[in-house]
């Protein structure tokens, strides 16, 4: 079905524009958090920043908001929605886990060639892997 907007365009499928429906219903919106929310999401990741203080401020926030969605997905009682949300929550947790990988200064850099050639190389064995 097709809807005339208000700059005469026509536009075809989907919700009418401003819906809110994702926000009111839905357990995988960030937007608008309520208070309560916004208080449980703080909380949380003031704890994963104490507990994980090396770990990058996006993986914290991650992880902090897939917890809110999981506490979204149990007021709502969707099964569904709480395994999608723990599957989610699970790997923003293991992300926070896993060590940043260190980069040695010692290593001398690399020029543009050798770049390129172990590049190619790298290319070479993924294309053997796929031939049978």
């Amino acid at each position: 079905m097709w809807q005339l907007t208000e700059d005469q365009s026509i536009r075809t499928g989907g919700a009418p524009k401003g819906n809110t429906n994702a926000v009111r219903y839905g357990v995988y919106s960030n937007k608008l958090l309520s208070a309560q929310e916004e208080k449980h999401f703080a909380d949380i990741r003031d704890m994963l920043r104490r507990d994980y203080p090396s770990a990058d401020e996006s993986l914290i926030r991650e992880a902090a908001m897939c917890n809110v969605r999981m506490s979204r997905a149990f007021d709502s009682g969707k099964a569904d929605a709480m395994r999608r949300m723990d599957s989610k929550l699970r790997k923003a947790l293991k992300k926070l886990k896993s060590p940043k990988p260190e980069r040695s200064t010692e290593t001398a850099p690399v020029t543009r060639e050798e770049w390129i050639e172990g590049l190619l190389a790298k290319m070479d064995k993924g294309a053997r892997k796929r031939i049978p």
